[in-house]
Parts: structure tokens; sequence; C-alpha cells
């Protein structure tokens, strides 16, 4: 990365015109100083802008001219001086526009490519007088430099393919007839044509806003297989639409770009997950867990995140060794400071399953089947109870669980409380409530109380119910939101189309599930 496009430039750089041949009954592209000698019988010179033709080229500011002269003069070495370069360029100019037989065009752009007005060159007005012409005139012809004015400009039987689609986004009510008189009007072609037509429609969802007449087969699909994880019905009740390419259409997400110079977001969190899981089971094998000062974390830690990453870690993810260094220091410094506050939080409780993975668990009142994997179980044998601990990077969503669950659609502590009261390891055992641990940053731990789970959960299941809905319904709207600040189908979404979006936010299901989220 990086390296690609400075070679494509360095080779572009060096491309030259070959010579210049006069093809008979051929158009020929050329240079001035290739096209020298040569006659056409139409000749269009372009890029009639001051500095541009003739181009100004200061002196050298070390071989400066009487150095040059005294060079070619007194010395015999023969080298040009820059201000005769002045000369070349108007004998060029000449040889340019003399090679015209007939017809002579002399062009010259009104603004740069940054947009400010250039200055018409001097030869043009001196070209223009010698021929008295008055090119100010307003029968002179001018051709836009917008791209949408030119090609409305030009009939649609002369347009390339490109062009005419251009064409078709400027004039959509004409896109018919273009395809038409172009000989490209095919049946497929005719049915987006009126797909295209009913997305620019206000009013109701139709059938391009991922409206399906049943959802059912996707709903059982998923249930059957291995139910619904956390982060999918995240997804759904985020943006229905999301979830339909995600799920639905089984749309795979690009592959993210590796880079050497960092460790990618996922890849740290898998590498967080797995030295926390060794740390937390040796600490319950040695009995050690209540027992431990900072300084004891600290060398536990660094004996976890050796077992795991090492030097040649680093080789297999193509990270710089120096980098792959300094991320190891970063790693080791964050999760020594989570760890040291972590064992002062713990309270009667021991951390003491791991990465619990389920599947196809069924709990009453959910209207659907769960999967997913536990990060940590916290147990207390003495009072038969259990806290549900949850990962994450970062801190979003506030101190309270209960209002995050609907505010920032955060469900893992709510769903996985009631996926671990199912575990067979947690027989006779009941929730003492859940937790969020930030790792990341600053230490943070936030927790949902046995109490307010039981308080959230009429609701929750109403929420669900919801959902369920929606799916079964067949109804996938657009839904965009500060929640989808990430989306890896952000090239094929809607959410910048006027009409699809606001069909999106005026209909029931839209107000329905925004209503059920307010607090």
């Amino acid at each position: 990365p990086g390296e690609f496009t400075r070679e494509l430039e360095d080779a572009l750089s060096g491309v030259y015109f070959n010579e210049t041949e006069n093809a008979r009954g051929g158009v020929t592209f050329t240079d001035v100083l290739h096209g020298r000698g040569l006659s056409f019988k139409a000749v269009f010179v372009l890029g009639l802008t001051e500095k541009s033709f003739p181009l100004l080229q200061p002196e050298d500011p070390i071989l400066r001219d009487r150095y040059r002269y005294m060079l070619r003069d007194v010395l015999g070495f023969w080298i040009n001086q820059q201000a005769e370069r002045a000369d070349e360029e108007r004998l060029l100019f000449f040889a340019a526009v003399t090679a015209a037989t007939d017809y002579l065009y002399v062009c010259y752009a009104r603004a740069g490519e940054d947009g400010k007005e250039t200055v018409p060159s001097l030869y043009l007005a001196e070209l223009a007088r010698a021929a008295e012409l008055d090119w100010h005139a307003p029968q002179e012809s001018e051709v836009s430099g917008r791209i949408s004015e030119r090609i409305c400009s030009v009939p649609v039987e002369f347009l390339t393919p490109k062009e005419l689609s251009y064409a078709f986004i400027l004039t959509p009510h004409a896109a018919a007839e273009y395809y038409r008189k172009t000989g490209l009007l095919s049946p497929d072609k005719e049915r987006a044509l009126s797909a295209a037509h009913a997305l620019r429609r206000l009013g109701e969802l139709n059938a391009q806003d991922g409206l399906l007449q049943s959802g059912e087969k996707l709903f059982e699909r998923m249930d059957n297989r291995a139910g619904f994880s956390p982060s999918s019905l995240q997804e759904l009740a985020a943006c229905p639409m999301k979830f339909f390419f995600d799920k639905g259409l089984r749309l795979e997400e690009p592959e993210e770009t590796l880079s050497r110079r960092e460790l990618s977001p996922d890849r740290r969190g898998t590498a967080y997950h797995e030295v926390l899981q060794d740390f937390y089971q040796e600490l319950l094998r040695l009995g050690l867990t209540h027992q431990l000062f900072d300084a004891g974390v600290k060398e536990y830690i660094e004996r976890a995140l050796a077992k795991r990453y090492t030097f040649a870690t680093g080789k297999a993810f193509g990270i710089y060794p120096l980098i792959w260094e300094l991320i190891l220091e970063e790693m080791q410094t964050q999760l020594t400071a989570f760890a040291q506050e972590d064992v002062k939080n713990l309270g009667d409780f021991t951390p003491s399953l791991f990465e619990k993975e389920f599947s196809r668990v069924s709990v009453k009142g959910l209207p659907f089947s769960l999967h997913g994997i536990i990060d940590r179980i916290d147990i207390n044998p003495q009072t038969k109870e259990f806290i549900v601990a949850d990962y994450k990077s970062s801190k979003k969503g506030g101190n309270d669980l209960a209002k995050a669950f609907f505010t920032h659609l955060i469900f893992q502590p709510f769903l996985y409380t009631l996926a671990a009261e199912k575990l067979p390891e947690l027989a006779g055992y009941t929730s003492a409530g859940s937790c969020l641990l930030s790792i990341q940053k600053s230490y943070c731990r936030r927790d949902l109380s046995a109490q307010e789970f039981e308080d959230l959960r009429p609701r929750v299941e109403q929420f669900f119910a919801l959902l369920k809905q929606l799916i079964q319904n067949g109804q996938f709207f657009l839904n965009p939101s500060d929640l989808c600040a990430y989306c890896p189908y952000s090239t094929i979404c809607r959410k910048d189309s006027f009409s699809c979006l606001m069909r999106a936010r005026r209909s029931a299901s839209s107000r329905q599930l925004e209503e059920a989220r307010r607090v």
C-alpha cells in the first residue's frame, strides 16, 4: 500500500509521444514538437492559456544566462540560454497553426482544474489580430466545462455508453426514450427503468424498499439453524435493510485490507479476550484470583501475553517488527491496567467460565432461539449465584445499561444472562446480574442488577416480538442513524436518496420501531 501509486506516477511521467506519422484518412494526436513539418486538413490547437502555451520557464537560478553565454560563445560548449526558449515556443506555435490546410481551431480553457479563471495566451490574441477576427465576439463557439451541460447538448445517438448512462441520471424521465433511440431497450433494462421510477416516487413503501411478500422462510432458516445472535438482533433493530443484506441476501463483507503498521480492531479484540482468558484460568487453577497485588497481576498478565503472542506472531500478521514490539507493549499496558482494577471489583465472585459458546437456546418469553459466545461468567459458589461479564473495547451508552438497551441497542448483558441460565454448568445457580467491562483506555465497569433485569424484561420481550414481526412480514426498510456509522453495504445503501429516505421514515413500521426504542 502506498507504493503502487508512486510507481504509477513515475511511469506516467516517463510516457512520451512516439514520432508522428501522417496517417491518411485518420486522426493524429501529437504534440507540437513531433508534429513539425506535417500538414493536415484540420488542426486543433489545445491549451492556449498563459504559462501553458507559450510555456514560460524562469531563468535557471544556478546556471544563469550569462554563464550559459560564456559556456557557448567563449568556451565552445553548445548550450542555449533560457531567454531563447521564448523564440523556440514562438517557432513551435507557428509550425502548429500553419500545419492546417483547410481548417484551424484554437482552444483555451476558461478555468483551470482548481476552478480558478485562467488568462488566455498572448499567442491567441496575436493570431486573432493577424486574421482580423474578434475572438471576444458572442458568436464564437464556447463549450461548457460542466459535463452535464456538454452531454445534454449532444444528440444521444452520438454518446458513448458511459455518457449515455450519465444522460439518464440527468433526465430520468427520458431514459426509456434514449434507450429506444440507441437500440438498447432490452426487457431487463425496461424492468430496471420501472424499478428506478418506483424508487423516485414518494408515498408508501414499495417492493423496491426491501419489502417481501413474506419473511417467514428467512426467520425459520435463522431460528432453526443456530438461532439469533445479539449482534444480528442489534443489526435488525438499527437498520432492517442492513440486516436483510447480511442475513437475507448473504452479501459478503469486503475483506479488510491488511496493514503492516497496525493490528486490526477485530484481531486486537480477539487478542484481549485470549490473554484475559489465560490470565484468569491460571489464577483459578492456582487459587490466586483474590490474593494478588498489582505487581502479581502484572507478572501473570505478562506470562499470558507471552504465551499467546511472540515476535513470530507479528511476522504472521505481516506487521513491521518495530511496530509489532510497540503494539505488544501497548497491549501489555492496557491489559495490566484493566486486570489490576478488575480483580479489585470482583467481590465474592470468581471468573470461572470463559468464551462459553451456546446454540439454539430457547427462553420463555423470547420469540426466537439464541446463539452466541459469552466472554466470561463469574461464580459465587457459596450463594450459588453468577454474573455474566461482557468485554467491550469502548464505553458507549452511558452507565445505565437498562436505558442503553434501547438507546444504543446493547443487548449482550440481557441476552447472555438468559442464555447462561440454560447452561448445564450453572444448574442450581441464579443470576446476580450482568456487567460490561471496558478494556481500552480507562477501566470501567457498568452493572445491570438482577432487579433491573427483571424490571426491564417485560418491555424487552415486547421489543423482540416487534423485531420478529418485522422479519416475518418481510419489512426490511431503510433506517439510517448514528448507529450505522460503519456499514459494509454503504455503496448500495440508498440513504442519500431523498425519496427512499422519506418513504422509510414516514412508514408505520419505522415509526413503530422508533417508538419502541424511545426511553
